[in-house]
């Protein structure tokens, strides 16, 4: 199911289940952004 993986195909499930789990992980990386950019400015 992963893109590395052998034999990986772009099937519209996979698409799905990746597109959403990449954009947790944008969100949660953003989070931490803004937290970081509010502690330094806070200091």
């Amino acid at each position: 199911m992963l893109p590395w993986v052998y034999g990986f195909t772009r099937q519209t499930g996979n698409v799905i289940v990746l597109s959403l789990f990449y954009s947790v992980v944008a969100v949660i990386f953003g989070s931490f952004g803004v937290v970081t950019i509010r502690a330094f400015r806070d200091l």
